[in-house]
């Protein structure tokens, strides 16, 4: 999963909890609000009432204490108007007459009972109006002090109720409500988080693409920095490391170059040296053998500085390149024909070309980065194997490959191939002159031309290189 889509899965996530907990904080506020509607609704009065369930009836009514009441005790009017007035004076004036209740929850006006007889027994027994609930009703209890006006009558229960299917309903529309917008909520936080996201990560893009840019061969090319932000200074460091790098890659180069150029002067001498000692026929035979030694050793130094000059100044952009129409046929049988010269016992050269094939390259470069590769095919193909040099055009590029049916390379070296000095295995060591640097010199020839160098094997079946160049090379 990429950054962005970590981030913007983040984000709703994080936006989906915190709207869950804003939205479930909101509706209990909002339940609370409503019952606390209703609470001072009921204790101001009794007010307008939803449908009051049908009362519960008790057979098993407890004993009245009240002295002077009888169990069909029935207040009179007069009664009803004393507790009307003491109960307005108390509450709402404007307030509607509330049922009262005797201790036993039975209405002293009809015969229903009273909708919740556990907060009758409560509010005795404590004293203190009390606030319940039964089923969808919300009742409030209390007790109204009748001795104040009518001396021996008892206690005297009121309690008023008001329905909650209103608020009920409420409350669920507004969990309906909530349960629809936290998922629109989500979606336009994820188009959101992605917009914000891309932004954000705008610089890392453009530092990327940049860096894909920069190779080992130019390192001269910088991150773009913009802002002042955490991104912009993680470019300006990764600028400075870039400086670094070049500069120790310009070290490395300029040692390289300078070391090989500097080498040829003495090893030219030893060369000349070597050479007109061996020119005398009156050498002992002892010398003659350790000058031809030292002669054939000379000969393989200048080879490796030569090639190592070579790499220095391909890495260095400064390889020449000298464009001349080739004809590929004649260059492929000419290689063909130096192939016992190249090495002894070679197997078969095959050549498979059409004749009016050409190339604009380099004739000379051309050359040395075939004989390369050659020289590898015949030295990794024991007899009867064969090896073959093929040239075709397709568009406008021009494939030229080097396969031979020799040992082949195991799969773990492919990748490893046209490193300087690198040999895969014992198989291709250095048994017959070779420094491995072939393959890293015919690679720096085919990319200055501007093509490319692949290579495939099977072990046990053979090897195949494959160099495209463009017909017209830059």
């Amino acid at each position: 999963m990429t950054v962005r889509a970590r981030l913007t899965l983040l984000n709703v996530l994080v936006f989906t909890a915190v709207m869950t907990a804003l939205g479930l904080t909101v509706r209990q506020h909002v339940k609370q609000n409503l019952e606390a509607g209703i609470d001072r609704t009921l204790e101001r009065g009794p007010g307008r009432r939803g449908p009051r369930p049908e009362p519960r009836r008790d057979n098993s009514r407890p004993d009245r204490p009240e002295r002077g009441r009888g169990r069909d005790y029935r207040p009179t009017k007069e009664n009803i108007a004393r507790w009307r007035s003491l109960y307005k004076e108390q509450n709402d004036p404007e307030a509607p007459t509330p049922p009262f209740f005797d201790t036993s929850g039975e209405n002293l006006m009809s015969q229903k009972r009273a909708t919740d007889l556990s907060a009758i027994q409560r509010v005795i027994a404590g004293g203190k109006p009390l606030f319940t609930t039964v089923d969808t009703m919300r009742c409030y209890t209390s007790l109204l002090p009748v001795e104040r006006v009518e001396p021996g009558v008892g206690r005297v229960i009121v309690q008023t109720t008001e329905s909650l299917e209103k608020t009920n309903e409420a409350v669920a529309q507004f969990t309906r409500s909530l349960l629809t917008m936290i998922p629109l909520a989500m979606l336009l936080a994820a188009g959101g988080g992605l917009f914000l996201t891309s932004r954000a990560l705008r610089p890392i893009r453009a530092a990327t693409e940049a860096a894909s840019k920069i190779g080992a061969s130019d390192l001269s090319e910088r991150l773009p920095v913009s802002g002042k932000d955490e991104f912009a200074r993680l470019a300006q460091t990764l600028n400075g490391m870039l400086a670094r790098l070049e500069a120790a890659f310009e070290r490395q180069r300029r040692f390289v170059a300078d070391a090989s150029h500097e080498l040829r002067t003495p090893l030219t001498v030893i060369k000349a040296n070597t050479s007109l000692a061996l020119a005398d026929p009156a050498l002992a035979p002892d010398a003659r053998e350790t000058l031809s030694e030292i002669d054939s050793a000379a000969d393989r130094t200048t080879r490796i500085v030569q090639d190592l000059l070579l790499l220095a100044r391909s890495e260095a952009g400064q390889l020449p390149v000298k464009k001349e129409t080739v004809a590929l046929k004649g260059l492929l049988d000419e290689l063909g024909q130096e192939a016992p010269r190249l090495r002894t016992g070679a197997p078969p050269v095959r050549v498979d070309a059409p004749a009016s094939l050409t190339l604009s390259a380099d004739p000379h470069q051309l050359r040395r980065m075939l004989t390369n590769l050659l020289d590898n095919a015949l030295r990794h193909t024991p007899s009867p194997g064969e090896v073959t040099l093929s040239a075709s055009q397709s568009g406008k590029s021009v494939t030229l490959e080097v396969s031979d049916t020799g040992v082949g390379i195991a799969p773990e070296h492919l990748p490893h191939l046209g490193e300087r000095f690198y040999r895969a295995d014992a198989s291709r060591a250095r048994t017959g002159g070779g420094t491995g640097l072939g393959l890293a010199i015919a690679r720096s020839i085919a990319e200055a031309h501007g093509g490319t160098l692949t290579i495939t094997s099977t072990p046990g079946t053979g090897t195949t290189v494959q160099i495209v160049l463009p017909v017209e090379s830059a």
